[in-house]
């Protein structure tokens, strides 16, 4: 058996196919319903107003397809064959990728048959429900660079891209197909002339990336270092819904329906790898092996133990890799570049590689690892697709990238500011970060891996920003209860770092915190108000030096103001205007040195169920850079 026939079983197996069952059943039945309404409706129109009823007094979508024959009759042909064209008929605010004649013979013979007969109705369906969004209308000028936020009827996500190579102006929808015709209007929605039929894959992210002969080389190396086993979850059977989920003040609330896995992997095609001189596998080998084994020098001792973590193509193949997946609009979130910072300042974010105790930078515009000179790595585009699959992407990238010494004392030698969010691959990969989350949530415990609590007595809710709302990337935590939870720190380079955390003030209870186990000083009252003396804000504008001297002194208690970094939403003043967003300083530590850390809070009182801390950011600040650091 194939490695692709094998991802495609493991496909089937998963939870994520009889959920597809239900889905097509579930559709069936709407038609039905659908149907059935229609007939009542038509049997007592003289008893009802007429003017109640929705009359479509031009085309809809079906109705356009029929008015078009020479561009769309054999699509037309597949919505009657599949009873799919009731849907279309109906009112709704469809957008739909729709294929000319010209593509859908094309699919046919893909398929090795010459025409829709051939296939059977089940097949049919999959492929009409994956051209349409039911949800939502998109014309382009909607469109984003990389997913739309509403998945399509197969709950996939579309992916556009703007590509010059296209043609002028052109749209790639899922790196493959160029909208041939843009927005055209109907009264339940809009339609988008394709020149491909869109076609899901069904490949796990290691099969789509050796699929692709432009990848040889790394997916080569991808499976010679067994890191391909560690990319074939979709989600986890394991996790089972709470039927009825409690929040602090005993009302039911909305829970994950999934905990679902994900992948990225950013890869160099081996058009790039010949610019350094790398032709094969061999020469990846000895590429790697002359850059870690400098870095690592102690564990050059796995040089032939290529599934070792340690091993030099092991580390190589592994930084290119994290756990949650990541569109190309996704890297740094929307929101944090949109209005949601200072002038002036631009998004960046911190992602942890697959590689051990490793960290990658990704700033505004996809460039990752920004060295101090401007040199950067980007994502490819002229020539290049990037892939998506059942529980994946990669994305090709223009040079090689790299965890070397000048990332470790350049690219990361700084302030490192992480959201929460960020540091939690489950809520990526359900899509629960910024202002465009899909809907707030709370989490049961044993849903994060790096966020534990032991029991649900810790309520941890993700919230969206509300009016007034200071946050990194326009989303924090609110967590309520009796609560005890640990966060496992991401990793950063070994030395001594500054800890800070960015949290709210004014929230009635008592926390002790621990930093690796042990109580960073005596519990800390969260009810005081940031202007309490025990803190002691106050605004810039009302000192006589902008805050300076203000600033040392709340430094000399434990405390520091919000960055001037973002903005409240949705006024776009500073965060350190709001005095009720503050960072709390948790001390100086030695990390990097291969080891867990970890960061607690425990609540010793909590007076009511409406009361709850509020946690955003974590900041890790070199120690010798502490004297010299800017307010941003």
């Amino acid at each position: 058996m194939t490695t692709a026939m094998k991802s495609i079983n493991l496909f089937f197996k998963h939870k994520t196919y009889n959920d597809l069952v239900m889905f097509f059943l579930r559709k069936a039945f709407s038609v039905l319903v659908i149907v059935a309404i229609s007939i009542l409706a038509f049997q007592s129109c003289k008893e009802i107003d007429q003017e109640a009823y929705y009359t479509f007094k031009g085309e809809t979508v079906v109705s356009y397809l029929e008015n078009n024959p020479n561009q769309f009759s054999e699509f037309s042909a597949v919505l009657k064959h599949t009873g799919l064209d009731a849907l279309l008929a109906t009112y709704g605010t469809f957008t739909c990728f729709i294929p000319t004649n010209d593509a859908m013979r094309a699919y046919y013979a893909d398929s090795s048959k010459s025409s829709f007969e051939e296939f059977s109705v089940d097949v049919l369906r999959e492929m009409v429900y994956y051209q349409i969004i039911d949800t939502k209308k998109y014309l382009s000028t909607d469109f984003p660079q990389g997913r739309l936020s509403n998945k399509n009827m197969m709950s996939r996500f579309i992916d556009i891209s703007f590509e010059k190579y296209a043609e002028e102006g052109g749209i790639l929808v899922n790196s493959s197909s160029t909208i041939k015709l843009k927005d055209q209007e109907v009264h339940n929605g809009v339609i988008h002339v394709i020149d491909k039929v869109l076609v899901p894959s069904t490949y796990l992210l290691p099969e789509s990336i050796r699929s692709d002969s432009a990848f040889s080389i790394f997916a080569e190396a991808l499976y010679l270092t067994c890191m391909s086993d560690s990319l074939l979850g979709i989600r986890d059977d394991s996790y089972v819904k709470p039927i009825s989920f409690l929040n602090a003040a005993g009302a039911t609330v909305a829970t994950p329906p999934d905990r679902l896995y994900g992948y990225t992997a950013l890869v160099e095609p081996d058009s790039i790898y010949a610019e350094y001189g790398i032709y094969n596998l061999d020469d990846l080998i000895a590429f790697a092996a002359s850059v870690y084994d400098e870095v690592f020098p102690e564990d050059a001792v796995y040089a032939n133990d290529f599934t070792h973590r340690k091993n030099s193509l092991n580390r190589f193949v592994s930084y290119h890799l994290f756990d949650y997946m990541c569109y190309y609009n996704e890297f740094v979130d929307y929101y944090y570049n949109h209005g949601g910072m200072m002038e002036g300042k631009e998004g960046v974010e911190y992602i942890q590689t697959m590689c051990p105790n490793t960290l990658l930078e990704v700033r505004a515009g996809n460039r990752f690892n920004v060295q101090s000179n401007g040199e950067h790595i980007r994502i490819l585009g002229k020539g290049m697709k990037h892939r998506a699959c059942v529980n994946g992407i990669f994305h090709p990238i223009d040079k090689i990238l790299l965890y070397d010494g000048t990332v470790i004392n350049d690219v990361l030698n700084k302030r490192l500011r992480m959201d929460v969010y960020s540091t939690l691959p489950e809520m990526m990969n359900i899509r629960a970060r910024g202002v465009s989350a899909e809907r707030e949530y709370y989490y049961p415990s044993a849903f994060f891996k790096n966020l534990i609590y032991k029991d649900d007595e810790t309520k941890v809710e993700s919230k969206k920003p509300t009016n007034g709302a200071v946050s990194l990337q326009g989303d924090r935590f609110h967590i309520y209860g009796w609560y005890d939870f640990t966060h496992i720190l991401p990793p950063v380079p070994e030395g001594s770092w500054e800890i800070r955390i960015g949290i709210k003030t004014r929230e009635k209870n008592i926390v002790q915190i621990y930093v690796d186990g042990i109580p960073n000083g005596i519990p800390l009252d969260m009810g005081k108000n940031a202007e309490h003396p025990d803190i002691g804000y106050i605004a810039d504008d009302l000192t006589e030096d902008d805050g300076v001297t203000n600033d040392k002194d709340l430094r000399n208690r434990g405390w520091m103001k919000a960055p001037e970094y973002f903005c409240m939403y949705p006024s776009g003043r500073s965060g350190r205007d709001d005095w009720n967003s503050l960072r709390r300083i948790l001390g100086i530590y030695t990390l990097g040195d291969g080891k867990t850390h970890t960061f607690r809070m425990k609540s010793v009182l909590s007076s009511n169920t409406s009361d709850y801390f509020g946690y955003d950011y974590i900041e890790f600040v070199p120690k010798g850079l502490l004297e010299t650091e800017d307010r941003y």
